[in-house]
């Protein structure tokens, strides 16, 4: 029963989430205006950014140009670049997250390599 319910606490977290897009949703439909939705949902993204940091959720950084580090990092093709060094990150696909001190997913990165 522990392992089948262990969710239970983050479930309640996510399901006002759930809710907060059916309204903008049904409201979308009534309105028809397309700045409005897109409005609810950066605001529904952005509490479920809080809470999901509040259960210490945060994000991975990986920026063009920073160091590539395959502990935290997971390389997906190597990118020709003259301005930026090679080995490093040139560009991300994906973001990736820790939770707590543990890399929850690793940003998908392409790593830099000199033009042949």
């Amino acid at each position: 029963d522990f392992r089948k319910y262990a969710n239970e606490g983050l479930l309640q977290d996510i399901l006002p989430v759930v809710d907060d897009f059916e309204r903008a949703i049904a409201a979308a439909e009534q309105t028809h205006k397309l700045e409005d939705f897109l409005q609810g949902v950066e605001l529904i993204f952005s509490k479920f950014l809080d809470m999901l940091q509040k259960k210490g959720v945060k994000e991975i950084e990986a920026e063009p140009g920073q160091a590539f580090n395959p502990a935290m990092h997971e390389a997906v093709t190597q990118i020709e670049a003259d301005d930026i060094e090679e080995g490093a990150i040139a560009a991300v696909f994906q973001k990736g997250y820790y939770l707590h001190d543990r890399v929850l997913r690793a940003p998908k990165v392409g790593v830099a390599k000199a033009k042949e």
